[in-house]
């Protein structure tokens, strides 16, 4: 009877000891989080490293052709000047000037999404476009902008 019982125990034991690993698999291999990687979570790219300014959130809205494309983005100056950020693409410069302390959200109904040409055959939605982001006084950084098209209703009023 007690050699039963001590078997009983010793199952119990191992069948937790299994259970515990498959449960937590994923927490075994720091890799796989998520969230101690630096990432963005939304459908554009973060632009850091222009001091007082950040740029946050590059996109473009294209059409189904890809031919043209509105630029979204969120423009953040915490400093006490005004700002202003230049965006190059294939050699088309859109300059939105950012008032101190304030943000300038592209591609709502306070600030238009400026409209920009897309040149190329990879310019679709679900490509990149090379963009060039400017602040005066910093060095300029070259980035590569998801292109989406207006699927989601959020980006629907905002297509070209």
């Amino acid at each position: 009877m007690n050699q039963r019982r001590h078997m009983r125990i010793v199952a119990t034991l191992a069948a937790t000891a299994v259970l515990a690993i498959g449960v937590s698999g994923c927490s075994l291999d720091p890799r796989v989080h998520a969230t101690t990687r630096n990432y963005s979570p939304a459908e554009g790219i973060n632009v850091p490293g222009f001091g007082d300014v950040t740029v946050r959130n590059v996109l473009f809205v294209a059409n189904d052709e890809g031919t043209e494309g509105k630029l979204v983005a969120a423009l953040v100056n915490r400093g006490t000047t005004e700002a202003t950020v230049d965006f190059d693409v294939d050699g088309a410069t859109v300059s939105v000037p950012v008032p101190a302390n304030s943000i300038v959200s592209l591609g709502t109904a306070e600030h238009e999404a400026p409209q920009v040409t897309l040149k190329g055959t990879e310019t679709r939605p679900g490509a990149d476009v090379a963009v060039t982001v400017f602040v005066p006084g910093q060095e300029a950084e070259t980035i590569q902008a998801p292109i989406v098209d207006g699927t989601l209703p959020y980006f629907a009023e905002i297509a070209p």
